[in-house]
């Protein structure tokens, strides 16, 4: 995680370092969790999780205003971005080891600087690239072990 942080670490983008590097870890404690569910139904954590956001999000809901298409736009990531891949994923975690679901789940992160990149050009740094390279790697590894040690 360094490396993606280490290029332009300043107390500018303070916050927003510290909310990744939580998000992150929360995402790695719902894999574990999930994970451990493995013989039961995992989407009971899922739903458990969201409706927890959902109380804690509340209250700064009520504040703001809504249009039809912001309605729209939020109904398309809650159903079908979030809902759906939660499904799937509640699903698929039951065949795949915590490490493997979790070296997946890491492409997304990593590829967030290359689509900035793409759309609004914003370089990333030497060490970030590292980093991805080292998640991408690790991945493609895992892949090949596993691939490998099903074929022994």
């Amino acid at each position: 995680m360094f490396l993606f942080f280490g290029d332009d670490l300043n107390f500018d983008g303070w916050w927003g370092n510290v909310f990744a590097i939580l998000s992150e870890m929360s995402m790695a404690t719902l894999v574990l969790c999930l994970r451990k569910q493995k013989d039961g139904f995992p989407a009971h954590t899922i739903l458990l999780g969201n409706l927890i956001g959902s109380a804690v999000g509340f209250p700064f809901l009520i504040q703001e205003e809504f249009s039809v298409a912001n309605m729209g736009i939020i109904s398309y990531l809650g159903t079908l971005q979030i809902g759906l891949s939660f499904i799937f994923y509640a699903s698929a975690i039951r065949h795949v080891k915590a490490l493997e679901s979790t070296l997946i789940l890491t492409l997304e992160p990593i590829l967030n600087p290359i689509w900035v990149f793409l759309v609004i050009g914003e370089k990333p740094g030497r060490l970030a690239l590292v980093g991805g390279i080292l998640v991408v790697g690790a991945v493609a590894g895992r892949a090949i072990a596993s691939v490998r040690a099903t074929d022994l």
